[in-house]
């Protein structure tokens, strides 16, 4: 890596004014909270300024400083890498209180009682929570300390969204870091503002003999605020008292003075506030954005060793990152008989030809003798290893795995190992993924939620820190940024994007919201994608965790995979949870078996003659081939294979994918009420209607009895039942839910559920608004399982069930609570008083007259949470 060298025209020795500067505390939007500016914006406009060097320091976050380091090498501008950390107000960072340095406040206020100290804008920041301290890293051992701080404060500093850092952090990874003293929100600015000299001294004195005399600089800023003014001669008399150097500064959030608006209206969206909100928070100055050398030079035109400084910490700061293009990154490892990957990986393939083939075939060996040769040439030994070692696992623990795809689908070695289940020989499928000497990157497809689980396979195997979940960062978009943006504006009348736009640009806003849709607005853990390395990911691309407790790589997909390192896709299967969900269904069945079963034979004909009829729903790739499928009248792989081919696939993915539908058809053939019973599921979670309609129609179809909710046999999911009977047809069938129904929350049908099973089935409606506790239930919730039919095994006239069920809840309700303060007689009148209330739980709501029967239908199929096309009872048996 070459270093981008400062080119001045000054002599650091002295001379001529210099007309360069270089701003090094600067914000984008990787500062979530009141960044604005992307990385490309900000280098284009030092680039516009022609100024030679830019910092990068973001509100304690460096997950942007690979593409800014990058941006910056292509554009030959120098990227100074850093961040404003959140650092405690002397206090350990694992402790959550609330500080306050004035002692003013605590004398005014020793007889009041608080939780939280609500001090006055220039005490301690967040409350009490922390300050801020500017750092940036001078060598390639700093700026692994960037990255191991920060991961520090991530996960042992974080308070709320805030990783703090302590002064224990700041000693233990000081080396090869600058400081600078902060904003004003800095401890040093903050104390000097309390009017405590001697209190801002002795810090900057700890802060000098942490770093050191010559890392650490005391920074001045201008921004046109009184406070800057007030305490700007103490600072520089500070700096005097500690021979510390100066150094300017300017507190960019955004890139260009135009901007200002568009971060006014940013922190508008992150606080929840409107723009004429009358207390609304908001920058005091426009002054906040990247300033030109001639504006700061006549800022401080009194003391320019200040801005002189600024081109030699940038001159210092002489780091980046090293990027691996080989696999070298991928963490190792040995075999308890101490034999490396390679050797390992060269022994099981062999092993496995040996016991498949007894006398290799020529074509065979040599086939995976290529293989070999072009694994070890891209270092990817360990790599298949880790797969085929996570693929195993998931397999031995119970779950599905999919049959391969992408590299997986055509590799002899991939499926020696069991990673793909394709046997690359059979189907003619040549070896062409590791070309150019590319890294790999697999996909291991299984049930949905198991990338934690394949994460801790990851951790069981190279130790905790060296696989992590990548960070995902979530940008507005056109649709979010005008919708935020006419919100926060004034736009009143009912959301809609194309009349909001039209505001927006009759009220010349439209401009901000074009400015907001390229940046970014939130991160979260993107679970799918998991990064690997052989050093700790700490110090490599820092760990952030959040609030939830998740970790992730600071670095998102595309900044891992630019900086080197291996990485591993979890495809979250919904196919692949529907089989398992349909299995389960069947007592003592070995989940794993049927599935292995699936593939070991490819020409069961009922498998065929289920897809000729034109079942497909829930058949990955097939789904919605009905009439191709009905015509084609498949009878054979090969042509199974032909049909997934025409769809535009490559010869392999065509392969893995009519494997995929093969086997997902093998288990509906088998286990068909199973399987739609938990598509049902699947997507009535998902509130996917118009799926939900086409199962529907499918079970119609297939002749599968559907039963309605019911209070005495639902539960909250669909389930699969068999019973005895003179009626065969019924004797299997579905049990619809009381997920089903709208309003039905999980733990409603849970307290129904084990009501039920402590003591009996439910005898009547007023049985069970007696036993079922009220904490969860309520009119709203009864009235739907009454209008769904729930209740029609204990009285099937609905309409006087509704008319009297909200009286005798609300008189349950007050004869338990009357009960829990020992008044259960005096409340008893209130109780004969309601016009529904038993004197016998044996007693049922009397019959009366009931809804007409187009009435009854239009309640019931409002009460569902999936509105379908006919009437509910044209497709379920009561």
């Amino acid at each position: 890596m070459q270093p981008i060298r400062i080119r001045s025209n000054h002599d650091y020795g002295g001379g001529a004014l210099m007309r360069d500067f270089v701003n090094l505390h600067v914000h984008s939007d990787y500062s979530l909270a009141d960044g604005v500016s992307t990385v490309s914006e900000l280098m284009s406009e030092a680039q516009r300024l022609g100024q030679p060097a830019i910092g990068l320091t973001d509100h304690g976050s460096v997950g942007g400083l690979m593409e800014f380091w990058k941006a910056g090498r292509q554009r030959g501008i120098k990227p100074i890498l850093g961040v404003e950390a959140y650092v405690t107000p002397e206090t350990g960072r694992t402790d959550t209180r609330c500080v306050s340095w004035d002692n003013s406040w605590k004398e005014r206020n020793t007889r009041r009682s608080v939780t939280c100290v609500p001090h006055d804008p220039y005490d301690v920041s967040g409350g009490g929570l922390f300050t801020h301290l500017t750092l940036w890293a001078e060598s390639d051992e700093g700026l692994v300390n960037l990255m191991k701080a920060s991961s520090v404060a991530n996960l042992e500093g974080l308070v709320s969204r805030y990783p703090r850092m302590d002064n224990n952090v700041l000693s233990s990874f000081a080396k090869g870091l600058i400081c600078g003293s902060g904003c004003m929100s800095g401890a040093i600015p903050t104390r000097l503002l309390l009017g405590q000299f001697d209190e801002a001294l002795r810090m900057a004195g700890e802060l000098q003999d942490i770093f050191g005399r010559d890392n650490f600089f005391i920074e001045i800023m201008d921004h046109g605020l009184s406070i800057e003014h007030q305490i700007r001669n103490d600072l520089v008399e500070l700096a005097k008292r500690i021979n510390a150097p100066l150094v300017a500064t300017s507190d960019v959030h955004y890139a260009k003075r135009d901007d200002s608006l568009k971060h006014d209206v940013r922190i508008c969206i992150e606080t929840g506030d409107v723009m004429d909100g009358p207390h609304r928070f908001k920058f005091e100055s426009e002054e906040y954005y990247l300033r030109s050398s001639a504006v700061m030079r006549s800022l401080f035109s009194d003391v320019p060793e200040a801005c002189d400084n600024t081109l030699l910490i940038a001159e210092r700061c002489d780091t980046g990152f090293c990027v691996a293009e080989d696999g070298s990154l991928m963490p190792q490892h040995v075999g308890a008989d101490g034999r490396a990957s390679s050797e390992i990986l060269q022994g099981e393939v062999e092993g496995w030809l040996q016991t498949k083939y007894g006398s290799i075939p020529d074509s065979v060996w040599n086939r995976a003798q290529h293989e070999m040769a072009v694994i070890r040439e891209t270092h990817a030994e360990e790599y298949l290893m880790a797969v085929a070692y996570c693929t195993n696992r998931l397999r031995e623990e119970g779950h599905l795995v999919g049959p391969g795809k992408g590299i997986l689908a055509r590799s002899l070695v991939a499926y020696a190992l069991g990673i793909s289940e394709i046997d690359p020989i059979e189907y003619d499928l040549p070896f062409t993924d590791f070309q150019d000497s590319v890294f790999p990157t697999a996909v291991l497809q299984t049930e949905r939620g198991l990338s934690r689980r394949v994460l801790q396979y990851l951790c069981d195997r190279y130790g905790n820190g060296y696989a992590a979940a990548v960070i995902a960062y979530s940008r507005f978009n056109d649709a979010k940024a005008v919708k935020d943006v006419s919100h926060v504006c004034g736009y009143q009348r009912f959301w809609d994007a194309s009349s909001a736009e039209v505001w927006l640009q009759d009220n010349a806003k439209k401009s901000i919201a074009d400015g907001l849709k390229d940046c970014i607005y939130d991160c979260s853990v993107r679970s799918d994608v998991l990064a690997l390395c052989n050093k700790p990911l700490a110090e490599v691309t820092s760990i952030v965790r959040f609030p939830s407790g998740a970790e992730s790589t600071a670095f998102d997909a595309k900044g891992c995979d630019e900086l080197g390192l291996p990485r591993l896709r979890i495809a979250g299967s919904r196919v692949l949870q529907v089989v398992q969900d349909a299995l389960r269904f069947i007592p003592d069945c070995n989940v794993p078996q049927v599935w292995d079963d699936s593939c070991s034979s490819l020409d069961e004909s009922r498998v065929y003659d289920l897809l000729s009829a034109g079942y497909t729903a829930g058949i990955p790739f097939l789904d919605g081939m009905k009439s191709e499928l009905m015509q084609q009248k498949l009878t054979s792989f090969a042509e199974l294979i032909d049909i997934c081919h025409s769809r535009g696939a490559d010869r392999a993915d065509a392969v893995a994918r009519a494997m995929f539908a093969y086997r997902v058809a093998y288990v509906k053939t088998l286990y068909t009420i199973e399987f739609m019973t938990a598509m049902l599921n699947s997507y009535n979670e998902d509130g996917a209607r118009a799926k939900l309609e086409s199962i529907f129609e499918e079970m119609y179809c297939l002749g599968i009895h559907v039963r309605m909710p019911n209070i005495n046999q639902s539960q909250y999911y669909a389930t699969a039942y068999s019973s005895t009977g003179d009626d065969e047809k019924s004797a299997y069938g579905i049990q619809l839910g009381f997920n089903a129904i709208r309003g039905i929350s999980e733990q409603l049908a849970e307290e129904i559920v084990s009501t039920r099973n402590k003591g009996s089935a439910y005898r009547s409606f007023n049985d069970f608004i007696r036993r079922v506790s009220l904490e969860h239930c309520n009119a709203g919730n009864v009235n739907y399982l009454i209008r769904a039919g729930a209740f029609d095994c204990v009285n099937p006239c609905r309409k006087a069930l509704a008319q009297c069920g909200n009286d005798l809840i609300e008189a349950e309700r007050q004869y338990r609570a009357a009960q829990s303060h020992g008044q259960g007689d005096l409340l008893q009148d209130v109780m004969d008083a309601s016009p529904c209330a038993q004197k016998s739980t044996d007693e049922v709501v009397p019959n009366g007259s009931d809804w007409d029967q187009t009435t009854r239908q239009q309640l019931q199929c409002e009460s569902f949470k999936w509105p379908i096309g006919r009437a509910i009872e044209q497709y379920v048996c009561a």
